[in-house]
């Protein structure tokens, strides 16, 4: 009976110290016994902390917005309609490279009928009219220190727009101006530094670097006058170095550091009448060139004038990356010189 009884007991003796026996096992697998017991509790106090101090945010917006009504957030949140906008970005465009592209071409013309003076007038101005085309889609207007809206009279337009071959060089600055694809829109803007200063009050570091801005955002609007000023005397002589450091004219004649020739690089009142001139005199250097230089060294449309408000060139497709930051990269490069990182 005993050894009976003993049998029947050796299970339920079985079944209490297995219970003990895997705890223990389960609580040496995980450390010290309690150990996890204690982070669980910091975690829901931590918990807890968290909702009591989002509560009390929640009621203090509630209260200052007026908004402590049931639903009031939810109705103000759902109310609010959300979707996708573009922004216009301004990017400072420089016109170095239409100086440095006269020179190359103007040297594989070997045509005296036309000097680099009046190539280069011409090549500037039909980078203004660039500028210009690219703000005919434009929505938002410029509202930056320095940055006006670019124009051109409606003659020199027209003229500018007869205009159907460029040499290449010429070709790849002007197509590429505003020619940026992204999800925002880039619109080229060029800048207009101011020209008076009151030296006494500008460093020498100052100095040199305005006369380099004069030389990075030299455009049909301001050559003249900035001319002039590379042409006194009064005007510091480290202005005029950082413009002789950076120059992008052509033809430009220096005599202790003063420009002698301002009125051949763009006469006075130059107007519709003196470009009109220019054009023609690029015209008949195209003719004359016809057979003497390689083809490829223009780019000219098929036919007559296109009937988009573009020009000519226009038409002709370049091939971009698919990436737009390559794209910008290279434009950066060929013409988009933001001048020493500065923002509008």
């Amino acid at each position: 009976m005993a050894a009976r009884q003993i049998e029947g007991e050796a299970p339920m003796n079985d079944a209490r110290i297995q219970p003990a026996g895997r705890h223990a096992r389960e609580g040496h697998r995980r450390g010290r016994p309690g150990q996890a017991s204690k982070a669980r509790n910091q975690d829901k106090f931590r918990s807890r902390i968290n909702h009591r101090q989002a509560a009390e945010d929640r009621s203090a917006i509630e209260q200052r917005y007026g908004l402590q009504e049931e639903g009031a957030v939810e109705k103000l949140f759902t109310s609010v309609e959300c979707g996708e906008s573009s922004y216009a970005v301004l990017i400072p465009v420089s016109t170095r490279g239409i100086g440095f592209a006269s020179v190359l071409e103007h040297q594989r013309f070997s045509d005296d009928s036309m000097d680099i003076h009046a190539y280069y007038r011409v090549m500037l101005h039909l980078f203004q009219l660039e500028v210009v085309l690219s703000y005919r889609s434009q929505t938002v207007i410029p509202n930056r220190p320095f940055a006006v809206i670019p124009t051109l009279p409606a003659d020199e337009t027209n003229v500018l727009m007869s205009i159907s071959q460029v040499p290449l060089a010429t070709y790849t600055i002007l197509h590429n101006v505003g020619a940026v694809h992204t999800p925002d829109d880039y619109y080229p803007v060029l800048r207009y530094p101011p020209l008076e200063y009151e030296w006494d009050r500008v460093s020498e570091d100052d100095r040199y670097a305005i006369g380099t801005q004069w030389a990075i955002s030299l455009n049909v609007s301001n050559i003249r006058e900035i001319l002039l000023l590379l042409s006194d005397p009064i005007t510091p002589l480290d202005v005029r170095n950082g413009f002789i450091d950076h120059c992008p004219i052509p033809g430009a004649q220096w005599i202790n550091n003063l420009l002698m020739n301002a009125d051949d690089i763009y006469p006075d009142n130059y107007d519709y009448t003196r470009l009109s001139y220019d054009v023609r005199l690029y015209q008949l250097l195209l003719s004359n060139a016809s057979n003497k230089v390689y083809k490829p060294f223009f780019l000219s449309s098929p036919g007559k004038m296109p009937t988009h408000k573009g020009p000519p060139w226009k038409e002709i497709p370049i091939v971009r990356d698919s990436n737009p930051l390559k794209n910008l990269s290279v434009h950066l490069i060929l013409m988009w010189e933001v001048a020493n990182g500065s923002a509008l």
